[in-house]
């Protein structure tokens, strides 16, 4: 079929299908023909989710069964006039799927074939008594009714809101789309205020000190709102209406923040369906080639994220969709293994695997994808990173500075199975702090580790919180200051605004509360506050540290520096700030020596800011190291 309609690529030519009007238990058929875009032809274009590739339906096209998935039938059946054909633009049908040489050559189309279509028609699936209540009450909102909670979780779940290919399909038309769920259509104007209206009552959900008392449809609604598939997109939309940036486009890092939670059938369209939206600089250095592996794109598209974009977010945030286990025989089933839930499109340590999601059993990055150089951290101190030979495929060469060895690290959160909560382990946390305030070999004195209750919890006001933090590098400062510095990452829950001062106070109280003594919380008298103003103060502080202590480890090195790391260092691996990385990162050295294995990125008290290097800068002192990562 797809060999009587040939496509000239120097032509700018599409297909384009023409649906034949019929009613509803008719048999769909159509005609595929050929136009140039240059042409300027009529047409509108179809976004939706492909769907379960093993449920096909049959439709005629050409006069010849052509076997489509049902997602995809179903929406034909309702977009189809019973008068007036419909000229639509739909890639698994006007695409040879089964050509990667066409593929090759219509994907990078796919940016002008949804600039020029003169409708959008986004297909969210048939529809359901819980969704008629969502298409019904875009106006109307009662947050209080149970049943809409459920329903809104329905709605936002629809496949559509997770592939990877709406994005540019939903941000580049020039008229706004129209939303078809079964026989309603809503336009995206009142889309957009509805959800608005939705989204303001979930910011006092994540600000409520109690929100896990409330009902599950609350809870599960609240976890839908987190993940801002609406709101992103809202913000794709309006950038592009933008001349500048629907000229220009955006950097591929952003793009990949933006659908960090999005499905792509095929991995490599994780990277291929952004391709339209990307500025110029990324389509020079990526070319779509589906005859490439998904690892070798995902490593092209690594290095150039690490080279030509010059940022190494794509190593803080690795993507595997975790799940807990535990033993069966475990009697204290505090300390779950986490498994992969799906299997790994990549076999070495560095390169992203885009096609994974987000799971919920994963820290949050210190530096998520879209943030800024510098505006987090800035611990090699603005470098660029600089590159080194690669004598192996797979290899990632950099350049970078070993800070220090591991020398302790313990599991910083405890979960019990069947339980959504976690929660900090202070009795793991406080006494490895405290003894990297010891050299090496050193034996520290024996001190009061326990408190009325037991456990090696302590009291705000015991001597050893007021010993120097040894490390020789950075402003000096006690114990104290260090530990709540590193359990908060030193930033407030945005992560990118450091740390206040009266983190430092509230974190005695704290500290005084997690032990059970209510006496060393003292605010001092020239601070102007209310117990309103503290309580929220200790709500902002808790609700921090519990954010960043999960699925990590708190360690200590060989010359005393303490920080948080990834939950499966080991003693003996290797902090190390690579070129142009704004956080340090924990190496794990290979057995042959030669390589080592990324772990993750990590947390080190005193040279999150460029601190060590500056100094290692006035010592006239710079050693560096060629990492050869796997």
């Amino acid at each position: 079929m797809y060999k009587s309609i040939p496509l000239d690529p120097q032509k700018r030519e599409i297909r384009l299908l023409s649906l034949t009007p019929g009613s509803r238990d008719e048999t769909v058929s159509a005609e595929l023909f050929r136009a140039s875009l240059d042409n300027n032809p009529g047409f509108s274009v179809l976004s939706y989710s492909w769907g379960p590739e093993n449920d096909k339906v049959p439709i005629q096209v050409q006069g010849r069964e052509l076997l489509v998935t049902r997602n995809l039938y179903q929406c034909l059946l309702n977009l189809r006039s019973e008068t007036t054909p419909l000229t639509i633009w739909i890639d698994a049908v006007c695409i040879n799927q089964d050509s990667n040489d066409e593929k090759n050559t219509q994907v990078p189309l796919m940016r002008d074939i949804y600039k020029s279509a003169s409708d959008t028609f986004i297909w969210l699936g048939e529809t359901t008594s819980g969704l008629d209540l969502i298409i019904d009450s875009v106006r109307f909102i009662s947050c209080q009714e149970e049943g809409f909670h459920f329903a809104f979780t329905e709605f936002i779940n629809l496949a559509w809101f997770r592939r990877t290919w709406i994005i540019q399909e939903f941000a580049l038309p020039r008229q706004d789309p129209v939303f078809v769920c079964g026989s309603h259509h809503i336009s995206w104007a009142d889309l957009r205020k509805w959800w608005r209206l939705i989204e303001e009552p979930n910011g006092n959900v994540t600000h409520h000190s109690s929100w896990e008392n409330k009902s599950p449809a609350w809870q599960n609604l609240h976890r839908v709102l987190s993940s801002l598939p609406l709101a992103n997109l809202a913000s794709l939309r309006s950038g592009f209406s933008s001349n500048i940036v629907l000229e220009r486009g955006l950097p591929l890092s952003v793009l990949i923040a933006a659908s960090e939670a999005s499905l792509a059938t095929d991995p490599r369209d994780k990277i291929y369906g952004l391709m339209g939206l990307a500025n110029a600089k990324a389509k020079q250095s990526i070319t779509i080639d589906y005859n490439k592996s998904v690892q070798e794109v995902y490593e092209e598209v690594s290095k150039y994220l690490i080279f030509v974009e010059c940022k190494l977010n794509v190593l803080s945030n690795q993507s595997l969709d975790l799940e807990p286990q535990w033993e069966q025989n475990d009697i204290t089933p505090q300390n779950p293994q986490f498994k992969l839930r799906q299997g790994t499109n990549v076999t070495s340590s560095w390169i992203r695997d885009l096609a994974h999601l987000r799971s919920e059993f994963k820290p949050r990055p210190l530096l998520p994808d879209g943030r800024a150089r510098g505006s987090t951290y800035d611990a090699s101190l603005g470098t660029k990173p600089t590159r080194g030979p690669e004598c192996e495929t797979r290899e990632l060469s950099i350049l970078g500075t070993e800070v220090d060895v591991i020398r302790e690290c313990k599991r910083a959160w405890c979960m019990v199975p069947g339980k959504i909560p976690y929660y900090p382990d202070w009795n793991a946390i406080l006494p490895l702090f405290f003894r990297a305030a010891h050299p090496a070999g050193h034996n520290p004195p024996i001190m009061n580790e326990t408190s009325e209750e037991g456990g090696n919890k302590r009291k705000s006001q015991e001597p050893e919180w007021d010993l120097p933090y040894p490390p020789k590098y950075g402003a000096p400062k006690t114990m104290r200051e260090a530990i709540w510095r590193t359990v908060t990452c030193d930033k407030v829950s945005d992560g990118i605004d450091r740390a206040p001062d009266y983190y430092g106070r509230v974190f005695d109280g704290y500290m005084d509360a997690v032990v059970g003594n209510s006496g060393g919380y003292e605010v001092p008298d020239h601070i102007e506050t209310t117990l309103e103003a503290e309580v929220s103060y200790l709500n902002t502080l808790t609700r921090r540290i519990n954010k960043i202590l999960f699925r990590r480890s708190a360690f200590s090195t060989m010359n005393g520096w303490i920080g948080l790391g990834p939950d499966d260092m080991k003693e003996g691996d290797v902090v190390a700030i690579l070129s142009g990385g704004d956080v340090p990162f924990v190496l794990r050295q290979c057995q042959c020596k030669n390589h080592y294995w990324l772990i993750g990125e990590c947390y080190v008290e005193g040279i999150m800011y460029g601190e060590m290097m500056q100094a290692l800068i006035k010592e006239r002192v710079m050693p560096g190291n060629m990492f050869r990562i796997q």
